[in-house]
């Protein structure tokens, strides 16, 4: 799970194609925090925010 500012983005997990998670902008201030809750192992998450989603492979 992830948390930037007490608000829940949602859950980010290491399989599958989306690799973004959506932050609306009310939600930032000045400072922020972002907590990332993570259960299983996994390898190192680099958390870094962008001007675009991606989604990963969306062509059917």
């Amino acid at each position: 799970m992830a948390w930037i500012n007490g608000f829940n983005l949602g859950r980010f997990w290491d399989r599958g194609p989306q690799t973004t998670l959506y932050v609306p902008g009310p939600v930032l201030g000045a400072t922020n925090e972002l907590v990332i809750l993570c259960l299983h192992g996994t390898e190192t998450t680099l958390a870094h925010f962008v001007p675009r989603p991606y989604l990963g492979h969306t062509d059917f």
